[in-house]
């Protein structure tokens, strides 16, 4: 009898052995999907290079409301272009503005100038800033390919919009109403554009 329970207690002890096996099989796989699916991301997270940042803090000290340096960026595919874009709150009337920024996948061509699929993973950034009159702040745009993303040339739309109390979609017709009068577009600034060559 004592035998039989022991045993069965054998048992138990082999299957849940065999199991916790499996399930940390299963997740190590898991990791290396994502690793895959998202190449190296998060070493870009908050990085601006040096040259970036002094360029974003001689645009803005020059007044630009909404300043990107540097448009064009070069990689392969599985490498993620990084961006800065540097945010100046400037308008005279308005002490206290929050800030949306949205970053859309645009439209994609070949060599031969043929459109093609985006096939870019979804950009990464903080979409939203507040910033109080004269107040500046500069923010980090990932946008990463995949593996399999074709050679070509990817346009991102930029957009830029202010509320006067909160956060809100910001596109291409956004609009808001401000508390003292009727609704009217909630641009900051024109809408930019960052170019990525995938070679």
């Amino acid at each position: 009898m004592r035998l039989m329970k022991n045993r069965r207690g054998m048992q138990l002890s082999v299957n849940f052995v065999v199991m916790l096996i499996l399930a940390i099989t299963i997740f190590a796989f898991g990791i290396a999907f994502l690793n895959k699916l998202f190449p190296r991301v998060h070493e870009y997270r908050g990085y601006l290079d040096e040259q970036t940042e002094a360029q974003l803090e001689s645009l803005l000290s020059q007044g630009q409301r909404v300043a990107i340096p540097i448009t064009n960026k070069r990689i392969k595919a599985g490498d993620a272009a990084v961006f800065g874009v540097g945010l100046l709150n400037i308008d005279p009337e308005d002490t206290h503005f929050y800030f949306r920024i949205t970053v859309e996948n645009g439209y994609a061509f070949d060599s031969n100038e043929e459109q093609i699929a985006n096939s870019f993973h979804a950009p990464l950034y903080t979409p939203e800033h507040e910033l109080k009159n004269n107040q500046n702040k500069k923010i980090t745009v990932v946008l990463p390919s995949a593996k399999n993303t074709r050679k070509g040339t990817y346009v991102f739309n930029v957009y830029v919009c202010r509320q006067e109390s909160s956060f809100e979609n910001c596109h291409a017709d956004s609009k808001y109403t401000p508390s003292d009068g009727p609704e009217k577009p909630n641009h900051y600034d024109r809408v930019r554009k960052l170019y990525v060559e995938v070679i």
